[in-house]
């Protein structure tokens, strides 16, 4: 369940102040399958069903000063977050249960401010800046058979960053061009420092045409509990082990690697916007993005022939070849790439009053903005290049149309979204879909997989009661509350893995690869004034 309550008051034509407080707290427990010794600790019995129960809670402040004051805009954020979870597994043939608790706590002060430099015939001069402040604290405990380990974590960080807009030209004839750069240093009190860089042009032509172009370096840090979480393991887990074609029980090993290096990735995108004025509303849109990653830190979901190449150490087999334990925890692979192109539209209609039909959304100065609108938008991703060098000296893998244990990202070639969005008075709906192209194991398999499509649509209805509805009437207490109705994977549409005989293998089968399925939520939301 969630608790949410906010305050907001405003403090003139200068500014604004808001408090909001957000409380969640979830429990589940978790079969993990019928207890199968391995063979290295074989134990009597009849066998029995291994569970994971599992407790989480989550608090988290924020006050919020915006406003202007002389000629800069400026926004004080300040949060407080704190979070507990809670473990417990179930051990092979033992009556005692694994246990790993922690909790974390982060305080953070972010101001950021924008300013006018110079007012040019050409456009405006613009600088941004924000300087952030954060500290996070994790304690953490962990206990296996018999052997306990815990450790505390604090991490410091201090970031500025600074941006800076230019306009070169603008005319009626060759349209407006401007460039712009930006700055970021972050110092990690248990890392280092590191950069990031970023310099890109914008031109806005005749007909609504806009181009846009970015490239960016950004150095990256290793997480707090990818540096330091303790070592917990986790026996019996149903895994499927590529190198032998089979499921298999093993203990997976994780936590934290203190001897994680940086990352540092490059991306470079272009973008073509077209906004025909025939149609007021729609906008055309064409992206493409190249990105290229040094020392990509990667933890393994499971294990496959590619990973245990690259890292040997990382897997335990007995004399038969049978997987015994597998070591997940995050490393630095040696280089990834990826380019892709993304096209589609988006349209936006304001459903307005008579004489207002057709037009777009768009605020007009000092109106409030129409609430009755529609939002439609429609996208094709085509990913050109997907390419991953576990290790020095190792071919690059192509993961293009390729499912495998070590991506956490999609690899499927084509990708379709749809997003709409319809607000009529007190009534919204949303609606969210994904579809994926089918994909197959990596080849060197000991046996082929192929898996399939894939299309997840969610879906939102919510409808806001206020004093001109008739229940409030009825009802006062209903005023100002918000009913809202949410159906994940309406379609119950889950992984199907097909094998060359058209068998699932064992291990992977949809409800193992997705238990949860379709998801319904009614969240009911209460504004107090």
């Amino acid at each position: 369940g969630s608790v949410t309550v906010s305050y907001a008051r405003g403090l003139g034509a200068q500014g604004n102040f808001a408090l909001a407080a957000d409380y969640q707290k979830r429990d589940s427990r978790d079969s993990l399958g019928p207890l199968l010794p391995l063979p290295s600790s074989p134990g009597p019995g009849e066998l029995a069903s291994l569970e994971r129960d599992q407790a989480r809670e989550d608090l988290e402040l924020n006050a919020r000063l915006a406003g202007n004051w002389g000629g800069w805009r400026y926004s004080w954020l300040n949060r407080y977050g704190n979070a507990r979870r809670y473990r417990e597994t179930d051990r092979d043939g033992d009556f005692d249960r694994d246990e790993d608790r922690s909790r974390s706590r982060s305080f953070a002060s972010e101001l950021f401010v924008q300013t006018l430099i110079a007012d040019l015939p050409q456009g405006a001069v613009q600088g941004n800046g924000t300087l952030r402040w954060e500290r996070i604290e994790r304690e953490a405990f962990a206990q296996s058979t018999g052997f306990a380990v815990g450790n505390q974590l604090q991490r410091d960080l201090l970031q500025g960053a600074f941006s800076l807009d230019y306009p070169l030209f603008d005319g009626a004839r060759v349209g407006a061009l401007g460039v712009n750069g930006n700055i970021e240093v972050t110092n990690y009190s248990d890392f280092g420092t590191l950069t990031t860089i970023g310099a890109g042009a914008s031109w806005r032509g005749p007909g609504g045409l806009r181009v846009n172009s970015s490239w960016t370096r950004e150095e990256g840090a290793p997480s707090q509990e990818q540096l330091g979480e303790p070592l917990a393991k986790a026996p019996n887990r149903r895994l499927f082990d590529f190198e032998t074609g089979s499921s298999v029980n093993a203990r997976v090993l994780s936590g934290g690697n203190p001897a994680l290096r940086a990352e540092a990735r490059e991306v470079l995108s272009l973008t073509l916007r077209v906004e025909p004025e025939a149609i007021e509303g729609l906008a055309l849109n064409v992206n493409a993005v190249a990105s290229a990653t040094e020392k990509p830190i990667q933890s393994f979901p499971s294990p496959s022939p590619e990973t245990q190449g690259a890292f040997p150490d990382r897997f335990l087999r007995d004399a038969a070849g049978r997987l015994l334990e597998f070591d997940a925890r995050p490393v630095n692979l040696e280089s990834a790439a990826r380019r892709e192109v993304r096209w589609g539209l988006d349209y936006r209609r304001s459903l307005g009053a008579r004489g207002d039909r057709g037009r777009s959304d768009r605020r007009l100065p000092g109106r409030p903005g129409n609430r009755n609108r529609l939002n439609f938008a429609l996208f094709h991703t085509l990913r050109l290049r997907d390419e991953l060098t576990l290790a020095p000296g190792l071919p690059a893998q192509d993961y293009l149309g390729i499912s495998s244990g070590t991506r956490s990202e999609s690899g499927a070639e084509h990708e379709v979204t749809v997003r709409f969005r319809l607000y009529q008075k007190a009534l919204s709906l949303r609606l969210d879909g994904q579809w994926q192209s089918a994909t197959q194991s990596l080849p060197g398999f000991a046996e082929r997989l192929t898996y399939a499509d894939q299309t997840r649509i969610n879906l939102s209805l919510a409808y806001r009661f206020s004093q001109a509805s008739p229940w409030v009437k009825r009802l006062p207490f209903l005023n100002q509350t918000r009913v809202r109705l949410s159906i994940d994977n309406l379609f119950n549409d889950k992984p199907t893995v097909r094998d060359l005989e058209a068998q699932t293998p064992p291990g992977l089968s949809a409800d193992e690869l997705d238990p949860r399925g379709r998801a319904w939520e009614l969240n009911v939301r209460k504004r107090l004034s």
